[in-house]
C-alpha cells in the first residue's frame, strides 16, 4: 500500500482559519474528508449504501482500498 502520511498531513495542515491564530504545533480537523468522521460513510459507500452523516474519506485515501466489497448479514 503506498505511503500517504506526509501527503495527507500537508492537506491537513493546509486548513486554516485566517480569524483564529494556531501555534504551529495546533492542527484543525478536517471533515470533508480527513477526519475519523469520515469513516462510517466511506463503509456504507463500499458497500453501496446511501451516505449519511459526514462525507467520506478523500479520493486520495479511498483509491488505494482494494475492492470489490459485498455485504452480507447472519442470523444468529
Amino acid at each position: 500500500m503506498k505511503e500517504l502520511s506526509s501527503q495527507i498531513l500537508k492537506k491537513i495542515k493546509n486548513q486554516y482559519i485566517p480569524s483564529l491564530p494556531l501555534d504551529n504545533d495546533m492542527v484543525l480537523p478536517n471533515y470533508e474528508g480527513l477526519s475519523l468522521a469520515n469513516i462510517p460513510c466511506t463503509i456504507a459507500n463500499l458497500l453501496n449504501v446511501p451516505d449519511f452523516g459526514s462525507p467520506h474519506l478523500d479520493e486520495d485515501i479511498t483509491e488505494h482500498l482494494d475492492g470489490p466489497y459485498e455485504k452480507w448479514c447472519c442470523s444468529l
